[in-house]
């Protein structure tokens, strides 16, 4: 018999869900659950990753392997047992206590009579790393999502001696190096998203071995293994990335302009989704232009704060690479030609990513859409239970402003518009509306959202006094009843 917390099996399928382990609905992958006087471990296994939480102490020897039907049922947040008791080769059963209720499940395991034996050994030495090990991995497994055709762009590589993290998706490279790798050669691991999980930043420091065909990584009572691709092949990418010191151009993007960017890029009008494309104009102004076909007027957004040196030009480039190097926190860009990949160097990490055709970048419009970063305001403080907004200017051509200030006075022709939400203490990000365009339905859509969210709030309230008038009500009736007992005793 073997017992294990309701709470610790939420940990389990938590970091199981970010794995992507038995994601399909084909796959179920099978638990492995031993007890031994080093302690509790549970492992789940599958073709390219391995995953055990350790909990240490002294048990009875048992194993048991189960479905993971058993984490879909038993799992909870409370620090209830739930009982694992053997009932035969293959078969199972579970019981627990749900908010007062006995419940027991049968589990049957469909798994060969070896399959704990494949599970992988422990390293026998680590070597230490900071938890930014982990972030670095998480981050490397959102860019290595490309399909593998000649080479394997859904890996990782870890380059020992260098100790170097690098990963591509074919249109853009990162390199993260700062760690210490117990082998001396480059290795290929399969990217996994499971390194983002809470459940293994919360222990601290990582510890990284390796151990035949796997590269074990040990966080607090995790460790994740991830089985090394012998065969497959990775692009080289060393001589794709120059000096950042041969730079024809910088762009220095400022704090308060790479924030709106975040908010803002995803909204730019775009009917590419390939590529979403946008034309970044350096030409004494760092202006960001996008437009879609059918449009009459690009949009553009104005980063007054941020700085360009060297030469002007203009570049057509994917908004998610350019998005993902603000978020990525660097703050320098730096341009080697209109053609030419952008680099982003910050000395410990490289960002690299390929420009879109020159051909395709938009020109300068007389009457463009002009939104000024100036006017973004991402931590503005808003009061409960109103409706606020958060306002970006929208500045039309100097011709507009003259033809819109006819009678002669100093006016500017600067509109105001977007709409925002209650905060509550969070942040939120800018409703881009622009004059002139109210009949888009994504205009419309904000529109509905706040005339509901409002709603939903008057609602609220309205319920909340509802319950305020039953609770006197019951006051009420209660007193009346004790008046009339009173007026029995007194007769």
């Amino acid at each position: 018999m073997i017992t294990v917390t309701r709470s610790l099996l939420c940990q389990v399928r938590s970091v199981l869900r970010r794995a992507g382990v038995g994601k399909s609905k084909s796959s179920h992958p099978e638990i492995i659950v031993r007890a031994a006087n080093d302690g509790l471990r549970i492992q789940v296994l599958s073709d390219q990753l391995a995953i055990e939480y350790h909990h240490a102490g002294q048990f009875d020897a048992q194993e048991l392997v189960v479905p993971c039907d058993l984490l879909v049922a038993a799992e909870g947040r409370s620090e209830d047992l739930v009982t694992l008791q053997s009932q035969g080769p293959g078969r199972a059963t579970a019981s627990w206590i749900d908010q007062g209720i006995p419940q027991e499940l049968e589990l049957v395991s469909n798994a060969s009579a070896d399959f704990a034996a494949g599970f992988p050994a422990m390293p026998e030495a680590f070597t230490d790393n900071s938890p930014e090990l982990l972030a670095g991995l998480a981050t490397a497994a959102t860019i290595a999502e490309g399909e593998r055709t000649r080479f394997a762009l859904d890996c990782l590589q870890l380059r020992g001696t260098q100790g170097k993290i690098v990963t591509t998706d074919g249109r853009q490279v990162l390199v993260q190096s700062g760690f210490a790798f117990p082998w001396t050669h480059e290795l290929l691991v399969p990217a996994s998203r499971v390194f983002a999980s809470k459940e293994l930043a919360q222990a601290g420091s990582v510890r990284v071995g390796l151990i035949q065909d796997w590269v074990a990584f040990q966080s607090g009572p995790w460790t994740i293994w991830l089985r090394i691709e012998k065969e497959a092949r990775f692009p080289k990418i060393d001589d794709l990335i120059r000096d950042s010191a041969a730079a024809l151009s910088r762009l220095s993007i400022d704090q308060q302009d790479g924030q709106f960017l975040c908010a803002a890029l995803a909204r730019l009008p775009s009917d590419e989704p390939s590529h979403q494309p946008i034309t970044l104009d350096l030409n004494g102004q760092v202006i960001v232009r996008a437009k879609a076909v059918g449009q009459t007027r690009p949009t553009e957004l104005v980063l007054s704060r941020s700085q360009l040196d060297g030469d002007s030009l203009s570049i057509n480039t994917d908004r998610r690479f350019l998005a993902r190097a603000v978020k990525l926190g660097f703050e320098q860009v730096c341009f080697f030609g209109p053609q030419a990949p952008v680099l982003c160097d910050d000395g410990r990490r490289q960002y690299l990513w390929a420009v879109l055709d020159s051909d395709g970048a938009l020109r300068p419009s007389a009457d463009a859409i002009r939104i000024e970063a100036t006017a973004f305001r991402p931590f503005e403080s808003q009061i409960p239970h109103k409706t606020s907004r958060r306002r970006l200017n929208v500045i039309h051509t100097a011709s507009q402003s003259n033809a819109g200030n006819q009678d002669g006075n100093n006016r500017t022709g600067n509109t105001q518009a977007g709409s925002g939400r209650p905060s509550n203490g969070r942040r939120s990000l800018p409703e881009l509306t622009v004059e002139g365009e109210a009949n888009r339905p994504i205009v419309q859509a904000m529109a509905l959202r706040a005339v509901l969210r409002e709603t939903l709030i008057q609602t609220n309230e309205l319920i909340r006094a509802l319950k305020r008038d039953k609770r006197q009500s019951r006051l009420v009736a209660s007193t009346l009843a004790s008046l009339k007992q009173l007026q029995k005793v007194a007769g």
